[in-house]
């Protein structure tokens, strides 16, 4: 085998390695040890802050939810970021646990109690009892029915557990403190809400993804902080109009913009790239001097479409980490994993050649940019002034946002 053969192999492992680099750990928690996976940056340097995003799972999901999401857009490398998926704990409520087990003797649909976060998700006895058992509730969940109402997994404290994360990779880490995000799906979006309005925040900018504004919340509290939601309005599992654990998501979107002091948004259609009953609509409110709130109103789409990655007019992915970067929206079908995006010779030492035209970014694995500018298609990049190492050359073609690694040797 030649040396370049060695090289070309080497490079091959390097970049396989960089993409499923994740590290399973523990960390105590008042008297309880919780779990979670986390995944660096694969050039990770002391000298070099870094971001941390909190990636939150749905109700009965699990910690390892968006592994190939994370793996697939290379999370960690691409923007710089420590990249942390907790894993929420089962309720150990016995009072809720009897409620529901009396529900499903009844006949009735119940409620999931696994891996559920404590996102004041909260309940109306009478919305999940019927009238003529309601007199049986004392006998069975005394505590919960004098107070009319069940909130899930509340003896878990997921709000001290998100700030024992941060904590702890701050301490260990070099963290730029102003790039602490926050995301989740589902439940996971709604535990962003309820982080969102508890006091010693430590994130700077949240996104939900199919969540919902816990009703056991206080939103007495201030917010003052961007946040982003994306909901469809044919959404099954939490209803766009609301249901019994939620209000409407407009009612939401509405406190959002109040709380952060936003006016008139923009309102645009997003591209509909793909014949597939799929539309969205983008409500940007964006006042210079205040926290941002951005609403994606996607109609057409199922709940769980976000994991299976269908929903094509616009890249969730993409979309949160752009507004996480306060960056413009960027509208049409933007999938990094499966495009005809090509960049040669790679590895190089002179110049790189890219099969697509727009503004080009090359970003090094400490998230800085050191070359930027306009490119045609298969135009030559010189970039012999470069150090050797790992690069990521973004392209906006003016409809997508595709990305891609770069050895310089």
């Amino acid at each position: 085998m030649t040396k370049k053969q060695l090289f070309c192999l080497a490079s091959f492992f390097l970049l396989v390695s960089t993409s499923f680099a994740q590290t399973e750990a523990n960390i105590v928690v008042g008297e309880t040890t919780r779990s979670y996976v986390y995944f660096m940056p694969s050039n990770y340097d002391a000298s070099q802050p870094v971001g941390i995003l909190l990636l939150l799972h749905g109700s009965g999901g699990n910690k390892h939810n968006f592994d190939t999401a994370i793996t697939n857009y290379d999370m960690a490398n691409t923007h710089n970021t420590i990249v942390i998926c907790p894993q929420a704990l089962s309720e150990s409520d016995t009072e809720v646990i009897a409620i529901n087990n009396a529900i499903k003797s009844l006949g009735k649909d119940t409620f999931n109690l696994t891996n559920i976060w404590n996102s004041g998700t909260t309940i109306t006895t009478s919305n999940i009892i019927p009238s003529e058992y309601l007199f049986l509730l004392s006998s069975i969940a005394p505590t919960i029915a004098a107070s009319g109402k069940i909130e899930l997994n509340k003896t878990t404290d997921d709000v001290l557990f998100m700030n024992t994360l941060i904590t702890h990779f701050k301490t260990n880490y070099n963290i730029n403190a102003n790039r602490v995000f926050m995301a989740g799906y589902s439940m996971g979006g709604s535990m962003c809400y309820h982080y969102a309005f508890s006091e010693n925040r430590q994130v700077k900018a949240f996104a939900s993804i199919y969540g919902y504004l816990g009703k056991g919340v206080d939103t007495s509290l201030p917010l003052d902080v961007p946040f982003c939601h994306f909901h469809s309005k044919t959404d099954s599992v939490v209803p766009f109009d609301g249901g019994i654990f939620n209000d409407s998501i407009p009612i939401t979107i509405n406190l959002l913009v109040e709380k952060n002091q936003q006016g008139t948004p923009v309102i645009a259609d997003i591209e509909n790239a793909k014949a597939d009953n799929i539309t969205v609509k983008s409500y940007d409110y964006n006042t210079s001097s205040q926290p941002r709130v951005l609403f994606f109103e996607i109609d057409g789409a199922s709940h769980d479409n976000i994991l299976n990655q269908t929903t094509n007019d616009i890249d969730i992915f993409n979309e949160t980490w752009i507004f996480f970067e306060n960056e413009s929206i960027q509208s049409g079908i933007k999938t990094p994993s499966n495009n005809t995006f090509t960049i040669y010779p790679n590895p190089t030492s002179d110049y790189i050649t890219c099969t697509e035209s727009g503004k080009y970014k090359l970003i090094d694995i400490s998230g800085k940019i050191c070359q930027q500018g306009n490119i045609e298609t298969n135009e030559q990049i010189s970039v012999s002034t470069l150090q050797k190492g790992l690069y990521i050359l973004t392209l906006d073609s003016g409809q997508n946002i595709i990305s891609n690694k770069v050895i310089i040797q």
